[in-house]
């Protein structure tokens, strides 16, 4: 690792050192003068939003504009577009959002205006630290074992890295993990099965970004998305559907470099997310009334069945427990992230730092592993007291719902030098068309996405992982 002393910084480096220190004071600034800011007086919010949108979208037009390719070799330009969509556009709830929606929101934790506000600078000094991080720091070693290694895998062409792709991830989650969805089977597919099936989403990036002519790329990648998004669908998972079409976006944008197109693609995915949404909430909310509490498995007949119940204009299903703005909601984190920060407050916060070191050891070697993923569960039940949903709060809250100040900090840098790793590994597979490596340059996209998770579980989990199949790609290389 090493400060980054080039002057010639891309177009990313450029905007983004100087926009994240200033960004970083606005954040201080702001949490500075929250406490001046009347509990109910929610139209506070509105500037603080409305600057971050301009400034941080000033780096997002700047980069694309200039350098079309650094979407897909700046893995933190999704940093900021996740983050501008949860903690920037999710807390405009409260000011241009049905009233209906911000109480469902309150409801579940109670917040005041001025709890908000502070709350928008802490989340902004967080991507602050962590884009500093990302910018002004090098790992020239990692950067050289990606090159090495990408200049063998180079060798495989995309056809057949699409085909090897669509094989492996249609086995993985076809047979293995929707059967287990559907409730065809109770074999539970472990997180390496699950993560195999993702290759499927790498598959539809290279079939769009690269079918140029070949009629049979063309139409597999087509059908395979259709599949994905229905069988995302059919599991009433908003993240499998919308995975899928972003990476078929994402995809022709490579193809074409057109930015006009991206900006009616982003449009698009936002759309998709408010229509599907209340379809996968209901389906998700009667499966667990089914279950009287519990999530109950489905098969295929059934979950159908519950679609059509939605749809069903002649029944009450459509209307029961959908509240107007419930979508926008979801994207609202401030409820949950003042319960973390009052919970750490009186002693009762987060423990995934216990959990670190087993993040290193695979369950097969040591069974008695203990649960990683329970964080959200347990912050549940600390607020409601039952455990029969898991609840985020994204990157930087966990690091101070577990270690204070402290956390907050180490989170937040950690997170930008993740994403720099992820970057150091994607360039060079980029410049060598190394398709074989793709499933590394989409970890770091969705390591990016995921600002709204838990640093063990969405941050060092996934990094300990790819760094363990950047070894195996240079071992296997030679």
């Amino acid at each position: 690792m090493s400060i980054n002393k080039d002057a010639s910084f891309n177009t990313f480096e450029k905007v983004g050192s100087k926009v994240f220190l200033i960004y970083g004071i606005f954040g201080i600034v702001t949490m500075l003068f929250a406490s001046s800011i009347e509990p109910e007086n929610w139209w506070a919010i509105l500037p603080f939003c409305l600057i971050s949108f301009g400034v941080l979208g000033y780096v997002l037009f700047a980069t694309v504009k200039r350098e079309p390719s650094s979407l897909v070799s700046e893995v933190a330009i999704y940093l900021i577009v996740s983050y501008l969509v949860y903690f920037i556009f999710g807390p405009l709830l409260y000011v241009w959002g049905p009233s209906e929606g911000a109480e469902f929101s309150k409801a579940w934790y109670q917040i005041n205006s001025s709890e908000s506000v502070w709350l928008v600078g802490f989340n902004a000094l967080g991507v602050s630290l962590a884009g500093l991080a990302y910018v002004l720091v090098t790992f020239p070693s990692i950067a050289a074992i990606s090159h090495g290694a990408s200049r063998s895998w180079s060798k495989f062409s995309a056809i057949n890295v699409f085909w090897g792709l669509v094989f492996i991830g249609f086995i993985a989650k076809y047979l293995f993990v929707l059967p287990f969805e559907l409730g065809l089977t109770k074999s539970i597919p472990d997180s390496a099965m699950r993560q195999l099936g993702r290759l499927l989403i790498i598959a539809i990036i290279l079939g769009n970004a690269f079918k140029t002519s070949n009629k049979g790329i063309r139409f597999a990648s087509n059908i395979l998305t259709a599949l994905e998004v229905f069988s995302g669908l059919l599991m009433f998972n908003k993240t499998e559907a919308i995975l899928a079409i972003m990476a078929a976006l994402l995809g022709q944008y490579i193809n074409s470099k057109d930015v006009k197109k991206l900006v009616i693609s982003i449009a698009f995915l936002l759309a998709l997310f408010v229509l599907i949404g209340p379809i996968v909430t209901f389906g998700r909310n009667e499966l667990v009334a089914r279950g009287r509490g519990v999530a109950v498995a489905a098969d295929l007949a059934e979950r159908l069945e519950i679609t059509q119940q939605f749809f069903d204009t002649n029944s009450d299903y459509r209307n029961e427990g959908q509240i107007a703005g419930s979508w926008w909601s979801r994207l609202n984190y401030l409820p949950p992230q003042q319960a973390a920060l009052d919970l750490y407050k009186s002693g009762n916060g987060g423990r995934d730092i216990y959990l670190i070191p087993f993040i290193f050891v695979p369950r097969f070697i040591y069974p008695e592993k203990p649960e990683m993923t329970v964080a959200g569960v347990d912050l549940t039940e600390k607020v409601t007291g039952h455990r029969l949903s898991s609840t985020g709060i994204g990157i930087f809250v966990d690091g101070f719902y577990n270690l204070g100040w402290v956390g907050f900090i180490l989170a937040s840098v950690s997170y930008g030098l993740a994403l720099k790793i992820y970057a150091e590994i994607t360039k060079p597979i980029l410049k060598n068309n190394a398709f074989a490596m793709y499933p590394l340059v989409f970890m770091g996209i969705f390591v990016g996405l995921r600002i709204d998770g838990w640093w063990l579980t969405d941050v060092a989990g996934p990094l300990v992982f790819a760094l363990i199949l950047l070894w195996i790609y240079r071992l296997t290389s030679k």
